[in-house]
């Protein structure tokens, strides 16, 4: 037995739009009963993207069940919502972020700063870079929310290799290797573009 997603997309901008997509979650429906494919209705829910503060309001059914409207979704990881801020998910990011830098720093009491470092970029800023290209921020307080997890790993490198004196973010940075974040997405983003640009992408779609 196989689960997988199946997601359903229309621009909706007017009250025909919203009939026409109802047709399309219908013919789905019809698909589904074709095949013998059983649905989980309480996974089903529908969340509409938008910018205005009044978006197109219009109940959708999926056969008899009527569709739950949510604020945000989580999809492979990334939590969308309706404004595609992803201010949500960057709020999970940097909580999951901060409990596993603090399971490093309770674990690591007989590690080397460079075991732990090895640590952190595995276990820790692979969580703050996952999909980044979807999420990466653009205001400068959702920024230095990230920055502040590695912020604080570098500290807790500082003390574990005997600095008297608590040294500045980039000085901390040069001495232990660590790019910032932000430069990492940067380059992350121009590595994706790269690869969209000359065909080389892997994609299944």
């Amino acid at each position: 037995m196989f689960a997988d997603d199946m997601k359903i997309y229309s621009a909706v901008d007017c009250i025909s739009g919203s009939d026409d997509f109802q047709l399309q979650i219908d013919s789905f429906v019809r698909w589904t009963e074709t095949n013998c494919l059983e649905l989980n209705m309480s996974k089903c829910s529908i969340i509409s993207f938008h910018k205005s503060g009044s978006p197109i309001s219009h109940d959708y059914h999926l056969g008899d069940h009527m569709l739950t409207q949510v604020d945000s979704v989580r999809d492979l990881g990334v939590i969308f919502d309706v404004r595609l801020n992803f201010k949500e998910h960057l709020r999970s990011l940097v909580s999951r972020s901060y409990q596993m830098l603090g399971f490093i720093i309770r674990n690591s009491a007989i590690f080397s700063p460079n075991t732990i470092r090895i640590l952190y970029c595995c276990l820790c800023r692979s969580i703050l870079e996952y999909g980044s290209s979807i999420w990466s921020p653009y205001y400068r307080c959702d920024i230095e929310s990230l920055e502040g997890v590695q912020r604080k790993c570098l500290r807790f490198f500082g003390y574990k290799s005997g600095f008297q004196v608590r040294r500045n973010y980039d000085f901390m940075r040069v001495y232990f290797n660590l790019d910032s974040l932000e430069n990492r997405r940067r380059v992350s983003d121009m590595c994706f573009l790269f690869k969209i640009l000359n065909d080389t992408l892997l994609s299944f779609a």
